[in-house]
């Protein structure tokens, strides 16, 4: 692949979906970050994974990071996905791929999607079994 077609890609989370996200931009030779809250989860990943993530959760990275990616996979708990997506956009990341369901409600999935209009960036929901050739 191209240098120029390399992407610079934060994956927010340290479970299960984002160890499936990371073997994809693996494969596809991107560079990556993964920001996860607790060392608990950040040990398990690594065991997984041989990748070690950043602790301390999404904004802490923010405040201590200068060059932040402008494309971002959330995949945390569903408790967190809208704050952490809210953050994303504050700081200026302008592509954000969001785990579903994207909210724990439908009001905080609104305000998401409002606050998201007001902002530079593009937010997609992933809602990626209906490409499964099985759903078809």
């Amino acid at each position: 692949m191209p240098d120029n077609l390399k992407r610079d890609v934060l994956i927010v989370g340290a479970g299960n979906m984002a160890a499936e996200y990371l073997k994809v931009l693996q494969y596809l030779n991107h560079h990556y970050v993964v920001v996860g809250r607790g060392s608990e989860n950040a040990a398990s990943f690594e065991k997984k994974t041989g990748v070690k993530p950043v602790t301390g959760g999404i904004a802490a990275f923010l405040q201590e990071t200068k060059n932040i990616p402008q494309y971002a996979i959330v995949a945390t708990g569903v408790d967190v996905l809208k704050e952490n997506c809210e953050s994303l956009v504050k700081a200026g990341v302008k592509y954000i791929l969001l785990e579903k369901p994207g909210a724990a409600s439908y009001d905080e999935f609104r305000r998401l999607a409002d606050f998201a209009r007001q902002s530079d960036s593009k937010i997609f929901l992933a809602y990626n079994r209906r490409f499964y050739s099985s759903v078809r």
